[in-house]
């Protein structure tokens, strides 16, 4: 399953068809996101069906991180992001060795200033680090930190 990229279209099982879409690849101990809105209550269904899909061939039961690659928009509507914020309640027990989401989120995208912080609180109700940077590169490189520090059990400081 390592590097095989799972994508929302592949688990769409509904009457209306998804909008938005979301693939997930796992490198080692990163899970990449691609994702491109905006968003409908169909496109997150089958995005807990893909995200099962990768648990049902992978443990993490190591330190991860994800990084997820946003495009489009991130605009969503009010039942897609409350089944969401389910999605990401219910991941909760299935990764518990998870140190950072981080989102390359590039500011230009449509809805970022509405959507942004519903999505963040989203985030920090259910326990979940975000960090949101302005370039893939920064988000690779800002993966690679939280992993050393992570794999060394040490606190992770505040962002450098």
């Amino acid at each position: 399953m390592k590097n095989k990229k799972l994508h929302t279209n592949e688990h769409a099982s509904s009457q209306f068809a998804p909008h938005g879409s979301i693939s997930i690849r796992r490198e080692d101990s990163i899970i990449y996101y691609e994702i491109a809105g905006p968003f409908n209550l169909e496109v997150i269904k089958a995005f807990a069906r893909t995200v099962a899909a990768l648990l049902s061939h992978w443990t993490p039961d190591t330190p991860f991180v994800t990084v997820s690659n946003w495009s489009l928009s991130m605009m969503t509507s009010p039942d897609a992001l409350a089944a969401y914020g389910q999605v990401l309640q219910k991941g909760r027990a299935h990764f518990p060795k998870e140190v950072m989401n981080i989102w390359y989120l590039p500011e230009e995208i449509e809805g970022y200033r509405i959507m942004l912080p519903k999505w963040q609180a989203l985030y920090e109700v259910h326990g979940y680090p975000l960090e949101i940077v302005n370039t893939s590169e920064q988000a690779q490189q800002r993966a690679a930190w939280h992993l050393e520090y992570a794999t060394r059990n040490l606190p992770t400081p505040e962002k450098n």
